[in-house]
This record gives C-alpha cells, sequence and structure tokens, in this order.
C-alpha cells in the first residue's frame, strides 16, 4: 500500500511490480551456488493427516533439501530450498552439482543419501544426534531449526 501511495499508481499495478521482482530475484539466485560452510537438511512439506501413515513416508508429503550457507561466525549468508524426488543417493547428487559449490563443508545429520556430497568433491561433516527433541537441542545443527 505503501508503494502505490508514493509511485502514484494502482495497487493491482503495484502488486505485478512485486511479483515481476521477487520472480526475478528467484530467477537470479537459482544461480548461485552456495560455497564455504553450509548446512544441509531434510524436510518434507506437508501437515499431519489423521488416520493415515505417521512420518516421512505418509502421502501427500513434499520431500525438499534446506540448505543454510553460513560465514566463519557461523550467522547466514545464503538459503537453498529445494523440492527433491525423494532423498536418495542419486538424488541428492544431482542437487549438490547444481547447488554447492566444489570444495565446500557440509554438515548434515548423518542421513546416509547426505554422503553423496563427499562424492561431489565437498567434505562432509556428520553430525549424528538421532531424532526428535534431542536432534532439535543439538548446537552443532541449531540453524536447521531455524527454517
Amino acid at each position: 500500500m505503501q508503494l502505490h501511495r508514493q509511485l502514484g499508481i494502482s495497487y493491482n499495478a503495484v502488486w505485478r511490480l512485486k511479483h515481476k521482482l521477487m520472480q526475478v530475484m528467484l530467477e537470479r539466485n537459482q544461480e548461485h551456488k552456495l560455497s564455504g560452510f553450509i548446512e544441509l537438511d531434510d524436510a518434507y512439506l506437508g501437515g499431519e493427516h489423521t488416520g493415515c501413515k505417521p512420518g516421512c513416508g505418509a502421502a501427500d508429503k513434499t520431500p525438499f533439501v534446506a540448505a543454510v550457507e553460513t560465514n566463519a561466525t557461523d550467522h547466514p549468508t545464503g538459503i537453498k530450498l529445494s523440492i527433491v524426488k525423494g532423498f536418495r543417493k542419486s538424488e541428492i547428487a544431482a542437487w549438490c552439482r547444481s547447488n554447492l559449490a566444489t570444495g565446500c563443508t557440509v554438515t548434515s545429520d548423518g542421513l546416509a543419501c547426505f554422503n553423496a556430497v563427499a562424492d561431489e568433491n565437498c567434505q562432509h561433516v556428520k553430525v549424528v544426534c538421532g531424532g526428535g527433541r534431542a536432534s532439535v537441542e543439538e548446537p552443532k545443527l541449531t540453524l536447521f531449526w531455524v527454517i
């Protein structure tokens, strides 16, 4: 609304302008590869459904990779959220080629498919902490839960 007032153009025109700018930003960021220190995790989009199978195998859940680039003081400097077909080594290897710079250091929770990171010329640091509350409280993986 503020931009609508400042530019003196219709709200619909400002809305279109905003979405065009967001699209350009998305396209520009898709070409950027994360580098340096990366925290990587698996996640699923989709809520709980009563009477259905719980967990990651449940129907109507969309798997995606969440990756956060951090600087030397652990402050986030970039993020990639990418839908994947599933958490298989081949799928993660393809994701790495598209989204990670060679030589970066990737920290993950040790999920087996993330071993593909090392095959793609990146250093892989595994912090195996189990699931549930224990993983949330793991200090080395705090950025996973900011997303």
